[in-house]
């Protein structure tokens, strides 16, 4: 997992939402949004929607307080590409933070991509 974009960057504003790549091996698994209440015990959720982004999907969570979450979502294949799309690259290059690799997948995808972590 790991937060990307302004939040990761350093450059988020008020406004700005959290964006969290989740390289899963069953990333399905997590359409059903059952576990999303459970996951953010103290928020309250509004609303949920997600959408399609070629080879990823993204849930965007809407909550009462605080910034919109958008969880995406993948499978490995995403960052074990050789070498790496041009849109994960700069993805990764606007701002990563890694928050779980314990394959160290996604370091190796920021090395590939020039990408500082």
């Amino acid at each position: 997992m790991a937060l990307v974009g302004s939040q990761a960057s350093g450059h988020a504003r008020p406004d700005s939402d959290v964006d969290l790549v989740i390289v899963a091996d069953a990333p399905d698994a997590y359409r059903n949004t059952g576990w999303v209440k459970p996951a953010l015990a103290q928020r309250a959720v509004v609303g949920t929607r997600w959408e399609p982004f070629g080879n990823v999907w993204s849930l965007f969570v809407a909550l009462a307080e605080g910034p919109e979450i958008e969880f995406t979502f993948t499978e490995r294949s995403w960052v074990r590409m050789d070498p790496p799309a041009a849109e994960v690259c700069r993805i990764l290059c606007g701002g990563v933070l890694i928050l779980h690799d314990p394959h160290r997948e996604l370091l190796t995808l920021c090395s590939a991509c020039g990408a500082r972590s």
